[in-house]
């Protein structure tokens, strides 16, 4: 699987001209080791890891995962794939109420 989120948190970081120790310490971890490994694909994150990267970045969540546009109709095809711990996971990411 390609690693959309870990490419995309580089991107950014570059882009704001952050190393990754000082990512690092902005998302307090004790090392830049941790961003390294999410930036190359060693290490997963979660949904609510993105939410916080986005926010340091200064970008959507959504942008970090690979919807370029931030416009919901490129991002309800994969909606209808999805579990609902995963919808509940992306509705808190977008600040929208959980379902029961």
């Amino acid at each position: 699987m390609e690693n959309i989120v870990g490419k995309n948190i580089k991107r950014y970081r570059i882009m704001r001209n952050l190393t990754q120790k000082q990512l690092a310490e902005l998302m307090g971890y004790n090392d830049r080791s941790t961003i390294a490994k999410i930036e190359t694909g060693v290490a997963d994150i979660y949904l609510d890891t993105v939410k916080k990267f986005a926010e340091i970045l200064g970008v959507s969540a959504m942008l970090l995962m690979g919807f370029y546009g931030d416009e919901i109709e490129d991002f309800l095809p994969y909606l209808a794939q999805a579990d609902p711990t995963t919808l509940n996971n992306i509705r808190a990411i977008l600040g929208m109420p959980m379902k029961k």
